[in-house]
């Protein structure tokens, strides 16, 4: 389940692991923080990724979600 500040701050910056999977760093309301905050980040080692985290931000329960299934 998401968070309220997770739905206000749809687009997350994710740093790949070598393991192969991804850590959630910072989430920020527009895209171009995100991006912002991800050059910073790339001066150091690792390596980041800005995604727009969809499913927190926009739940696909209720009528609205209905109507998105039935378009597929």
């Amino acid at each position: 389940m998401s968070s309220y500040q997770d739905n206000i701050r749809p687009w997350a910056v994710f740093q790949w692991l070598p393991s192969g999977s991804n850590d959630c760093v910072a989430r920020f309301k527009k895209r171009s923080d995100a991006d912002a905050y991800m050059s910073i980040l790339r001066r150091g080692d690792g390596v980041f990724e800005v995604a727009f985290d969809g499913e927190s931000a926009t739940p696909t329960t209720g009528k609205q979600g209905d109507a998105i299934q039935a378009r597929n």
